[in-house]
């Protein structure tokens, strides 16, 4: 069974971009709003984010940051 590929591709103004890989995907129920990544050792991410963005890290199939 294949595993799904879980990053964010994060895009430069100078045309480069990056991969940031993770590893793990954690919902918290909270007051306010929050959305975090942290960077393990072996150079992957977690993303923690609240309930008010996703019940459920697996129905989420982007993420966009618009910067305008």
């Amino acid at each position: 069974m294949s595993k799904d590929r879980r990053a964010v591709a994060v895009k430069f103004k100078d045309g480069t971009s990056k991969i940031i890989e993770l590893s793990k995907a954690t919902a918290i129920r909270s007051e306010v709003g929050l959305l975090h990544l942290d960077k393990f050792k072996d150079g992957t991410w977690r993303l923690t984010f609240s309930n008010d963005i996703a019940e459920d890290f697996s129905k989420i199939t982007s993420l966009d940051m618009i910067r305008e």
